[in-house]
């Protein structure tokens, strides 16, 4: 029975492996989810989906052109706009980026984070599914969906293998993605594997000192609590990599 355990977490991520060389003729890019959301979106699309403010849903790229003149100040002159969409995000400023990966492991991780009463998932995007930018140039992908690269050398981004995708109308099509499913009895065993057999783990993942400021809050908030291997989700957004998006 033991045996049997132990052997899942292996199983399932075999499944993802045999999934990439069946379709090693095309890349792809991942996201993970702790759990099943009616729509891979963007933090910016789910904020204004949350208050049924469908007016400002459908304007999500002039909001996200407003948040950059606004911040432009802040960052030199010649600053590219997923320069400064790169830096907002990851300070918990709502975007219209997705967050994916190129690591596939990465991608389970935040699908294994919690709630633990819940199914996870990572989605599969086909990297030649989106036009891979440069920058965003919100006149001429205006109606197309891209993948663009973050700037910078930020550590989290780098161990996490970030991309972004943008999607003009905040979320991505269920046509354009595959879904791996992770059984949530799996989660806490391939948690504990990531951690011994790959060195992925909160400490990890969030290693700058924005994820060291937030973890000793939360050890000062409750001291003797035992915390779980992954306690955020990827795009701080729903899942992957956004503020859980």
């Amino acid at each position: 029975m033991g045996h049997n355990k132990d052997m899942q977490p292996k199983k399932d991520i075999e499944e993802i492996q045999r999934i990439l060389c069946e379709s090693s003729k095309r890349q792809y890019i991942f996201r993970g989810e702790p759990q099943h959301y009616s729509r891979v979106s963007s933090s910016l699309y789910r904020s204004y989906d949350k208050q049924k403010n469908k007016q400002n849903v459908a304007s999500l790229t002039e909001l996200d052109k407003t948040t950059i003149k606004e911040a432009k100040e802040f960052f030199p002159q010649r600053a590219t706009n997923i320069e400064i969409l790169t830096v907002l995000a990851h300070h918990g400023i709502d975007t219209n980026l997705i967050d994916f990966t190129y690591n596939v492991l990465i991608a389970l991780f935040f699908a294994c984070s919690p709630p633990y009463q819940e199914d996870g998932r990572i989605i599969l995007m086909h990297i030649d599914d989106t036009k891979k930018k440069e920058d965003i140039d919100y006149d001429t992908h205006k109606d197309e969906t891209i993948s663009v690269n973050p700037t910078g050398k930020d550590p989290r981004t780098i161990f996490q293998s970030n991309v972004f995708v943008y999607a003009p109308i905040g979320f991505i099509k269920e046509s354009e993605y595959e879904l791996i499913i992770i059984k949530k009895d799996l989660k806490n065993d391939i948690l504990s594997r990531l951690k011994t057999s790959f060195n992925i783990s909160e400490g990890s993942i969030y290693n700058d000192i924005q994820g060291f400021i937030s973890r000793k809050q939360q050890r000062k908030e409750s001291p003797t609590a035992k915390q779980p291997e992954s306690v955020s989700t990827q795009e701080t957004e729903g899942g992957n990599l956004d503020k859980t998006d």
